[in-house]
């Protein structure tokens, strides 16, 4: 079945749905398929869905995963998918590995962790999905494919996310060909653009809201910092006369009458911001 590819065996590193749709088309084109879970939690959804379709699955911490890797015989593809261990210059220098990543932004813009919120705190319009070859150097591999997505105007972290796992799962079946056979071609990335790289210590502007801020700024910031219940960057802060606030929820309205002079106040435990016809709403603040 594999025999007209350049490798016998594919790996798919990674978590969540994104990681289970790359093992799904990958065993379309080898049987030989296996799916290995950076360790977070003793029993995951990724899992779950492997077992249901008899794919090959293992939990594994970092020391393992190394050695899964090095271990490797034959030509191997390694599909890094929503994955968050960083792959060791040992693994990648491997002659008989051939490592992908997908990237959730539009390389070499937003390069590391979180993209999908940097890219909303920006104000970035359009972003979108990479992938790519790893290389030592963090998310500055040659590319095989890129996709741009539309940044809508209420879109939070987590749909954007979400969004980009959908798109990163279509362009994958479109590529995985070529990659099998040899005959994609790889890209070098372009050099004219802000290289910035996010590490998984940054939060946008430390997860403070600025009340200095225009209506869309704060709106950016808000949606930029919103994981819904998974809260990946924790609750957001606020500094108000003296006193310090975290809150985790906020409703954005516009409203239809005549603009009001811009202004903030606190309502109960919610805190008002007014900026034009835009309403912000901070809910349940907690003092700390």
């Amino acid at each position: 079945m594999g025999n007209k590819y350049k490798y016998t065996k594919i790996i798919i590193l990674g978590s969540g749905k994104l990681a289970y749709e790359c093992a799904l088309e990958s065993r379309k084109y080898l049987e030989n398929v296996e799916v290995l879970e950076y360790k977070v939690t003793d029993s995951t959804v990724l899992q779950k869905c492997c077992e249901k379709d008899g794919i090959p699955y293992r939990c594994c911490e970092k020391l393992q995963l190394k050695e899964i890797l090095l271990g490797q015989t034959g030509n191997t593809l390694v599909v890094s998918a929503g994955n968050t261990y960083l792959i060791p210059r040992s693994v990648i220098e491997k002659s008989n590995l051939m490592i992908i990543n997908w990237h959730n932004a539009l390389l070499p813009r937003h390069k590391g962790r979180n993209a999908e919120s940097w890219s909303i705190y920006a104000g970035d319009l359009v972003t979108g999905i990479t992938w790519h070859q790893i290389t030592e150097d963090v998310d500055a591999g040659d590319v095989i494919a890129q996709r741009e997505i539309a940044i809508e105007p209420t879109m939070t972290a987590f749909q954007l996310f979400q969004k980009q796992c959908a798109v990163g799962a279509q362009v994958f079946a479109e590529i995985l060909e070529g990659v099998l056979t040899g005959e994609c071609v790889l890209k070098k990335q372009s050099a004219d653009v802000n290289r910035e790289m996010h590490y998984s210590h940054e939060i946008p502007n430390n997860g403070y809201v600025d009340l200095s801020w225009s209506g869309e700024r704060l709106s950016c910031f808000l949606r930029a910092m919103n994981y819904g219940a998974l809260q990946l960057l924790g609750a957001i802060h606020l500094q108000w006369q003296g006193r310090e606030y975290v809150f985790r929820k906020y409703k954005i309205q516009e409203e239809q009458m005549p603009e009001q002079e811009d202004c903030n106040f606190m309502e109960g435990n919610d805190f008002i911001i007014r900026r034009g016809n835009l309403k912000i709403v901070l809910r349940g603040l907690e003092q700390i």
